[in-house]
C-alpha cells in the first residue's frame, strides 16, 4: 500500500522549546492510524504540522494525494453557538463543493447514525449541547464531505463506551480502514481497539515504543 502523507523527522519549536523533536509518521492509504500520547505530548501540534497549518522548524512533510480531500476536527469543537445541530451542519455544507443532491440527506444520515437528532438532542442551539453531543457534532462536520482522509483530534473526549462504539461503527461503515484513510489521536490507545490498523506512540514530542 502507498502512503498518503508522511512526516519525517519533524521538529516544531515554540519559544525555544521543542514540542516535536524528530517525530516521524507515515499514513498509509486505506488504514486507520492512531496517534496515542498523554496530554501535552504534542499530538495536536503534530496534526497541525502534517496538515500544513503550522510551519515546521525541521524535517519534511510529504503529500502523495490531494490534501483538499481531507476532513478534520482538531482541538476543541467550534460551532456557531446560536445555530442548531442541523444549522451548523448546513453552514458547514455551504463551505464544501456543491453536489447535485445537496447535503440534506447526508446531514440527516450523520445525525441519525451519531444519535444527535432532535429525538436525542432536541433542537438546541450548539451552546446548550452536552460535551458528548458537541464531540459527535464535530465528528459529523468532519465527515460531511465524505473525505478520503479523515483527521480527528481526541474524538473520544466526553464520550462513554457506548458512544465510542457508535462512532467507531460509523467510521467502519464509511469505509475507513478499507478504501478510506483516517488519523486519530487519543490519550488512551484502548479507545481505538477494533478500529485502528496501527498505533504510533508519542512521548514528549518523540516517537515512543512499548
Amino acid at each position: 500500500m502507498s502512503f498518503i502523507v508522511s512526516a519525517e523527522n519533524i521538529t516544531k519549536r515554540f519559544h525555544g522549546k521543542n514540542v516535536l523533536d524528530g517525530f516521524s509518521l507515515e499514513i498509509t492509504d486505506g488504514t486507520v492510524t492512531g496517534l496515542a500520547g498523554v496530554r501535552g505530548s504534542g499530538k495536536t501540534v503534530a496534526l497541525l504540522c502534517i496538515l500544513g497549518l503550522l510551519r515546521v522548524n525541521g524535517g519534511t512533510v510529504n503529500w502523495q494525494s490531494d490534501r483538499k480531500n481531507t476532513g478534520a476536527f482538531i482541538g476543541a469543537p467550534a460551532f456557531h453557538r446560536e445555530l442548531s445541530i442541523r444549522g451548523n451542519l448546513e453552514a458547514q455544507a455551504a463551505l464544501l463543493p456543491k453536489r447535485k443532491d445537496g447535503y440534506g440527506e447526508r446531514i440527516g444520515y450523520l445525525m441519525s447514525q451519531l444519535q444527535i437528532t432532535p429525538v436525542y438532542a432536541g433542537d438546541r442551539a450548539a451552546r446548550h449541547l452536552l460535551t458528548g453531543q458537541k464531540q459527535r457534532l464535530a465528528i459529523a462536520m468532519a465527515l460531511l464531505g465524505e473525505p478520503e482522509l479523515l483527521v480527528l483530534d481526541e474524538p473520544h473526549l466526553g464520550l462513554d463506551d457506548y458512544e465510542i462504539a457508535v462512532y467507531s461503527a460509523l467510521l467502519r461503515g464509511e469505509g475507513y480502514g478499507k478504501n478510506k484513510t483516517a488519523l486519530i489521536t487519543t490519550s488512551s490507545a484502548d479507545a481505538l481497539n477494533g478500529i485502528a490498523n496501527k498505533i504510533v506512540y508519542l512521548r514528549e514530542g518523540r516517537n515512543a515504543s512499548f
